[in-house]
């Protein structure tokens, strides 16, 4: 008899809250769940979700490849969290940001507005990888110039506009670009299998399919979602192609560091973006109240993200509980939401099952 959480994601699936989707939970080193359900794309026909396909987990760019390169630099003495932007980039010296600290980026307390679509100002064919540089120095331009919607660490306002400027950051201090640095302080030191910053060009595993873009023209598969990522190039907000177990492995990297028995992060710098007395933790969120993406189990002080696409990773740091689920709800088109009812109840039915909660 099929367990109810199998049972959740088959319908799911039959109900088309995302053609496909790969779920793990795990409880410290011992994964109590694993599997991929559905359809990795739906045109031009159905095609089935191997195990170890790559998603394209947008938003779970911030704290799976951003913020933790960040913290990797911060342990080393390559980065202050204090640092303020108008002394590390120039373009914000005499802009209403130049008070702003990569501290107040992490948790999304700059004040900038939330997003804007500056990908609209090129022609999506114009686009060409080798101008990352000119690009990056357009984006960053305007972002300075944008009104504040709050005063630097007044107000939390999530923005891929602040994630945006962090990236530049990083890549500013550490004097590299964000494709090297995840691939050096992330997946390198973590043996990571399947992940990096797309496009995906010629890669053995199977791709997912997000969106029929209008701006582009074209069913993605392989290419960046996100359209002002796949201006940029590479960029602190969104671009990361993973698969589950990838994904999972580097969440569970989080626990074990927490723990103390980590040698990619220790346990102060975990403490230090991610402690239960950060009420706002860096690079992550918390669970919301009264409500939840992450469900009723996961405590007040867990950390997670959601992204676009329909992926997620909730983490309890103090039990050693992750919950990683991929997914392409974006496939064939965005105008689908219904994974936001979806996700508690699936996390719930993690607990139920595998932890004998109720």
């Amino acid at each position: 008899m099929m367990n109810p959480v199998d049972q959740l994601m088959e319908a799911a699936v039959a109900t088309e809250i995302f053609p496909g989707a790969a779920l793990m939970f795990s409880h410290y080193e011992t994964v109590l769940h694993a599997a991929h359900y559905g359809f990795a794309t739906l045109k031009p026909h159905p095609e089935a979700l191997e195990v170890g396909a790559l998603f394209d987990v947008a938003s779970l760019t911030k704290p799976l490849a951003t913020t933790a390169i960040a913290m990797r630099l911060v342990e080393r003495g390559i980065l202050d969290l204090d640092a303020k932007l108008g002394d590390v980039l120039e373009v914000f010296q005499s802009s209403p940001y130049a008070s702003v600290s990569v501290a107040q980026l992490l948790a999304h307390r700059s004040g900038l507005p939330a997003y804007r679509a500056y990908f609209e100002k090129y022609a999506a064919d114009t686009i060409s990888s080798q101008n990352h540089e000119k690009y990056l120095t357009d984006y960053l331009t305007w972002i300075a110039a944008e009104t504040p919607e709050a005063a630097p660490g007044e107000q939390r306002i999530y923005s891929d506009l602040g994630f945006i400027v962090l990236g530049a950051v990083l890549e500013k201090v550490a004097v590299d670009n964000l494709t090297k640095l995840f691939e050096k302080e992330v997946v390198t030191p973590l043996s990571l299998k399947n992940s990096f910053y797309g496009p995906v060009d010629n890669f053995q595993a199977q791709v997912v399919s997000t969106e029929q873009d209008p701006w582009r023209g074209r069913l993605l598969c392989g290419e960046v979602h996100d359209e002002n990522a796949f201006v940029l190039g590479t960029a602190g907000h969104a671009g990361v192609f993973t698969s589950l177990f990838d994904c999972h492995r580097l969440a569970q990297e989080y626990v074990k560091a927490g723990q103390g028995q980590s040698s990619w992060l220790s346990v102060e710098t975990i403490a230090l973006f991610l402690g239960s007395n950060r009420k706002v933790a860096l690079g992550w969120d918390r669970p919301s109240q009264p409500s939840s993406q992450a469900g009723k189990y996961f405590p007040a002080d867990a950390v997670g993200h959601l992204a676009f696409t329909g992926c997620s990773v909730w983490i309890d740091l103090n039990e050693g509980i992750v919950a990683s689920l991929l997914s392409n709800r974006v496939h064939p088109h965005r105008d689908n939401d219904k994974i936001k009812q979806f996700r508690p109840l699936i996390h719930d039915a993690l607990f139920e099952h595998y932890c004998g909660v109720s």
